[in-house]
């Protein structure tokens, strides 16, 4: 990556991965990108050798040290009082207004980067696949 600030070229991930298809987040949080970060070898059915059977993944690489993680660890931990959901929403929709004026409030400005340690701060991106069957 060039930065405009310094003029340097800089390195923003590990050189033993394959980064294809990069794409900036449109708030300046994150660089989302495809790579093959695991090497998972099986036994392969047809040949009589190793294969690998998963391809590319994607990416969040966080810009900045302040930026949290897009997908953080959920608990599995099940409540059943139902007071505490209304509560668990309203908390939430205060959040999500708040993050709205922030949103409005926020003025143009450069993305700004925090090179060192920039390569740690990857995560990867959950995907869900719905898969839609017509039989008609």
């Amino acid at each position: 990556m060039w930065s405009v600030a310094d003029g340097q070229l800089r390195r923003v991930t590990g050189d033993l991965f394959d980064i294809t298809d990069v794409a900036w987040d449109s708030e300046g949080n994150y660089l989302y990108y495809s790579a093959v970060h695991d090497f998972a070898p099986l036994i392969s059915q047809i040949e009589f050798n190793f294969a690998t059977n998963r391809g590319q993944d994607l990416y969040a690489l966080a810009l900045r040290k302040d930026v949290k993680n897009p997908f953080p660890p959920e608990s599995d931990e099940v409540t059943i009082s139902k007071d505490g959901d209304k509560k668990r929403r309203e908390e939430r929709r205060e959040e999500d207004e708040k993050k709205d004026d922030k949103k409005e409030e926020k003025k143009k400005e450069y993305i700004k980067i925090d090179f060192d340690g920039l390569a740690d701060r990857v995560t990867r991106v959950r995907l869900a696949l719905t898969i839609i069957l017509d039989w008609s």
